[in-house]
């Protein structure tokens, strides 16, 4: 049952962290009509924030499909699993100061690196209990 669950945990977030790639390759109009439309105001037409919005999409499509290779083989890879955890850990908690930082929208703010160190929280804890059995 613990495996079960985390192999559904790490598909559904695998699957998800792919749709990341999508956004690298919207035309630029239509992420600044996303970023309006999610009020963050206007999005400004400047090279290093178009490459940031596609290399950050990419990176979080990349770590989706890690995440989900290795949910094709848990007992595997759950060293490194562990590992990808500690990160994760890490992670959302600087993502948190840096969306502090930015500012970023409070319901940004709360969800973002919260949810990811949650989610990684849980992950954790169902290796743990899988290394013991």
């Amino acid at each position: 049952m613990k495996k079960k669950a985390l192999i559904v945990i790490l598909r559904l977030s695998g699957l998800l962290l792919i749709t990341a790639f999508i956004a690298a390759f919207l035309p630029y109009e239509t992420m600044a009509k996303i970023h309006e439309q999610i009020g963050m105001g206007n999005f400004p037409k400047l090279p290093i924030l178009d490459y940031l919005a596609r290399s950050v999409s990419l990176f979080y499509g990349i770590h989706g499909v890690i995440v989900l290779y290795i949910s094709f083989d848990i007992m595997r890879y759950l060293k490194f699993l562990k590992l990808l955890c500690y990160l994760g850990f890490v992670f959302g908690i600087v993502l948190f100061g840096v969306d502090m930082h930015a500012p970023m929208p409070a319901s940004w703010t709360f969800s973002e690196g919260p949810l990811i160190v949650s989610l990684n929280l849980v992950v954790y804890i169902l290796v743990l209990m899988i290394e013991k059995e």
